[in-house]
């Protein structure tokens, strides 16, 4: 289990698209989950996920397709990354393309995380 790797309102330049923000994780692990939903109930929002910068393909999870696409539309936990085969090193990213995300923990299962966490904390954080 890991903490949020949060974005508070001085970092969201870091956004990919206007309106948006992006998560970035370094992780060593089978799987990567996060806890988040729409901050007003009924709403949903777009995002997009990729592994070293690229579309995860096979690696991606069940709330994500091969393009890395997903859209949150309850407070729940995503699965994002399933890695098949070796598990090595890897960073996602997690582009939202509007305003409006609660995100509350990373799990990664199958290793033990990284030590380099920027920008970590582990409190509910939210966006927009």
């Amino acid at each position: 289990m890991g903490a949020l790797r949060g974005l508070d309102d001085r970092e969201q330049g870091k956004s990919a698209e206007p309106g948006g923000w992006t998560l970035a994780f370094r992780f060593h692990a089978r799987d990567v989950h996060l806890v988040m939903g729409p901050s007003v109930p009924g709403t949903s929002v777009p995002y997009r996920v990729l592994v070293n910068g690229q579309p995860p393909g096979d690696a991606h999870g069940i709330d994500v397709d091969e393009a890395g696409n997903g859209t949150l539309v309850e407070p729940r936990l995503y699965h994002l990354i399933r890695q098949r085969g070796s598990v090595i090193d890897r960073t996602v990213e997690i582009a939202f393309h509007a305003p409006g995300v609660e995100a509350y923990v990373f799990t990664r299962l199958g290793a033990l995380p990284l030590p380099e966490r920027r920008n970590m904390n582990t409190r509910k954080s939210r966006i927009g």
